[in-house]
């Protein structure tokens, strides 16, 4: 159901995201979603069911996690295609192995059937909306069934944050302009939920860092490997690489969203097949009970694929992400290549589709895809993005809308 007919709390919601941009800033950076209002309600059966998943999903990482850690082979094929040195490659493969505590902030995307959400993605790699938990989209539902004004992933990483380090002062760090912005709302924001106030500080991976106990990467993966053309920030010099790389391997400098989440980004561990050497089998059935049935195929039959157009399946590339190679029914992908990589295949649920205001007009089409944010093994609340597009994702032009 959309609430957007409740005018006293559309205007609650605007006047908290005027308030809070005054508070915090844009930085100038918006995504491409700030036209869009609209409301989900998150009935507590959905509730409920966000807690169990992600208790269950937990107890399986705190198994999974350590478990691919180890493999020498998911080690090597991380760094597999980098332009690190030898060497580098070296000390990568010790920080991808540095045995971290399970994935500390991430994502785990999902569509509600119904009656059940049905996992399609997990998002461990730095997962984005976090730091933007403070927009009008993000007014997170609580346990009270109350309209909250803290959203409840930010507040939680805050008390996190502050139980685990109290006033010992952390970084975030960035690599380009956008998590420059994103770092520094983020900063902010912490600081101002924290009491008292954690002592956060912004840096930018090339920059001399001063004393610190424990970090915030703020940035992919992949930006060590490829950075934008034409970024008002330059690109990560070799020093400054081998200089985050060795802090993994430092025990007295505890690193949130560690380069071994890389690892759990990997679409292939959707496959109960390709985790079941890693799970017992009550673990593994956990998952099934949520995963959206998924197996691993290679190129050549993703190949295949191509000439077949099911109603039933989904393709995509095991490592890609922003919504890039993924297949959906019905598409005509028949131009593209997928002659590299692993793929897999998935079962397709469609997504909710709910009436959202956009530029001043009512659209009706959009297409809704649930992203429940866990903090330190805990359901943080629910990042909703919508879009026109089936395959939604905001990095390739969807919104954001707040579930109450």
């Amino acid at each position: 159901m959309i609430y957007t007919d409740e005018i006293g709390l559309l205007n609650k919601v605007l006047d908290h995201y005027k308030r809070i941009n005054v508070d915090f800033g844009s930085g100038g950076y918006r995504y491409p979603s700030a036209s869009v209002i609209g409301f989900y309600h998150m009935t507590d059966e959905q509730l409920r069911q966000s807690h169990e998943l992600v208790k269950d999903v937990t107890r399986a990482f705190q198994v999974l996690y350590p478990a691919v850690q180890s493999s020498e082979d998911r080690i090597n094929e991380a760094v597999i295609g980098t332009n690190l040195l030898e060497q580098q490659k070296l000390v990568m493969k010790s920080a991808l192995n540095d045995q971290s505590i399970s994935p500390f902030c991430y994502r785990i995307d999902a569509i509600w059937t119904g009656n059940t959400f049905k996992i399609i993605e997990i998002n461990p790699d730095n997962a984005g909306g976090l730091e933007d938990s403070f927009d009008l989209r993000h007014l997170y539902k609580t346990n009270s069934n109350k309209h909250s004004d803290v959203p409840i992933a930010a507040s939680r990483l805050a008390d996190t944050l502050l139980a685990l380090h109290g006033p010992t002062p952390g970084r975030i760090v960035y690599t380009d302009s956008i998590c420059q912005v994103m770092a520094s709302r983020l900063a902010r924001i912490l600081n101002k939920l924290s009491v008292p106030a954690i002592p956060i500080h912004i840096n930018d991976l090339r920059e001399d860092w001063l004393d610190y106990k424990w970090i915030y990467r703020h940035f992919l993966y992949t930006d060590f490997f490829v950075h934008e053309a034409g970024d008002s920030l330059p690109a990560p010099t070799k020093e400054a690489v081998e200089h985050f790389l060795a802090l993994s391997l430092k025990k007295s400098v505890a690193i949130y969203n560690p380069l071994s989440d890389r690892l759990l980004f990997d679409k292939r561990l959707l496959d109960p097949q390709f985790v079941s050497s890693y799970l017992p089998a009550n673990l593994l059935a956990d998952l099934n009970r949520w995963f959206a049935a998924s197996e691993v195929i290679d190129s050549v039959q993703a190949i295949q694929l191509k000439s077949v157009l099911t109603s039933s399946k989904v393709v995509k590339w095991a490592r890609g992400l922003g919504g890039k190679g993924v297949y959906l029914p019905g598409m005509n992908y028949s131009g593209e290549d997928l002659s590299n990589g692993e793929w897999i295949t998935q079962d397709y649920y469609a997504p909710e589709k709910i009436p959202v205001l956009k530029n001043g007009n009512w659209d009706i089409n959009m297409y809704l895809v649930h992203g429940l944010f866990v903090v330190n093994g805990e359901f943080a609340g629910n990042h909703l993005r919508v879009s026109t597009n089936p395959v939604v994702n905001v990095s390739s032009g969807g919104g954001m809308i707040p579930a109450l």
